[in-house]
């Protein structure tokens, strides 16, 4: 009797859990509600997150935990320049730059030369870089950040500013605009995308082929240097706010509503992943091909350690004749286990994992499945050893089941 009325009350805290979308992405513990805006990582382990009100996050446990460190700004942090020999540059609003020597543990303000917003900083080498942001600005360094000068008085907002070597570069921004430079901008000219919208942010490989992304889902790519850029279709109406080139053929984009895209053949297509946040969504970045971070509002730190995609796979041709969850295997398990389930026909589907105080860990299933067996694998090296409770959830079919990791 005692077992069952447990059992029931588990049911209940379930039920009651606000349960998040969750596939290839999952979410990590965040030590800040602030709005955050960029994230760099030098390897699996170690990086930066900053954001509003002088926010610098660094983990060197993959994310695991986040430490706060002291910036000494209440300003908005937006764009981390390139890692360099163990030397970090974060920039922000009323042209706030910092620099930190000992791997971020210690930031110092440096004078940028300008109290405008900015809005990106890139890092070509330890000596040479470039600031872009409001009213047009560009400036250049070439001593290592102890001096800038301004190099494009142009008045639109520029959102991004990146060079794939020390001559070539692109600034986008509001309006549609597009600069380039081959001089290592001396000079910067405009090209066009056909587009009055605003682009936030641009990539590029090599000094042919770039990627563009911004407002209402636009997508722009060129092949030969920026003399044209081609429209592609994102099959969403989302802003996109960040892009991340991790070689000529897999690129990611995020944007609001938690919006994730993935790119296999070099961005002429894409296709949604299952972020499973709604939070809008900042800026990203992969240490390799399987593990990337995406962060966003209130403090939303996303990663994943398979490219993002699903886990659910179908097991079985055959339709089975109706719903059960089966226990997962191995059980104990450390630290990857196999979840399977069936559904005798067309549902909604919802399985979620939650540990042992019924806090929601992840969802690896939301979403209308056909007929059939799947199964679902979940890599739990992300957390503590203990018993974990999974449930799923159709239009006619509820089941929870335990499990033990042991580490």
């Amino acid at each position: 009797m005692k077992k069952s009325l447990l059992f029931a009350l588990l049911i209940s805290v379930f039920t009651l859990t606000n349960v998040h979308s969750q596939s290839g992405w999952f979410p990590q513990y965040s030590p800040t509600t602030a709005d955050l805006n960029d994230i760099v990582m030098l390897d699996d382990n170690t990086g930066w997150i900053a954001g509003e009100n002088g926010t610098i996050l660094k983990t060197t446990s993959g994310g695991t935990n986040w430490e706060q460190k002291i910036s000494g700004t209440t300003y908005g942090l937006n764009s981390f320049g390139r890692i360099i020999n163990n030397t970090v540059w974060v920039a922000g609003d009323n042209g706030m730059l910092l620099k930190s020597t000992d791997g971020g543990n210690y930031w110092l303000p440096k004078n940028s030369g300008t109290n405008v917003n900015i809005n990106e900083i890139h890092f070509e080498n330890i000596n040479t870089g470039w600031i872009a942001g409001d009213e047009g600005m560009i400036k250049k360094t070439t001593n290592g950040g102890n001096n800038w000068i301004t190099q494009n008085s142009e008045i639109y907002i520029l959102n991004s500013i990146h060079f794939v070597d020390d001559n070539t570069g692109w600034a986008v921004g509001e309006d549609g605009t597009v600069l380039k430079t081959t001089d290592s901008g001396y000079n910067w000219f405009f090209q066009i995308v056909g587009f009055y919208v605003a682009l936030h942010k641009i990539r590029a490989n090599n000094p042919f082929n770039g990627l563009i992304a911004g407002n209402d889902g636009k997508i722009f790519k060129t092949t030969n240097g920026g003399t044209n850029w081609n429209p592609k279709p994102s099959g969403t109406l989302n802003n996109l706010r960040a892009l991340v080139l991790v070689n000529l053929y897999l690129h990611w984009i995020m944007g609001m509503n938690g919006i994730i895209l993935h790119s296999t053949d070099g961005g002429e297509s894409w296709n949604s992943q299952n972020s499973g946040t709604t939070k809008d969504l900042n800026s990203g970045f992969f240490a390799n091909p399987l593990c990337g971070w995406a962060v966003g509002k209130e403090g939303t730190i996303l990663k994943t350690t398979n490219g993002g995609v699903s886990f659910i796979h179908s097991y079985n041709t055959e339709i089975p004749s109706e719903f059960s969850l089966h226990q997962n295997y191995p059980n104990p398990f450390n630290p990857t286990t196999t979840i399977r389930f069936d559904i005798p026909k067309t549902a909604n589907v919802k399985l979620t994992v939650f540990d042992i105080l019924g806090k929601e860990i992840i969802t690896h299933v939301n979403e209308k499945l056909s007929a059939g067996s799947y199964e679902v694998s979940w890599n739990a090296s992300e957390y503590p050893s203990g018993v974990y409770f999974y449930k799923l959830i159709t239009d006619e079919f509820v089941d929870v089941k335990t499990m033990v990791l042991i580490k």
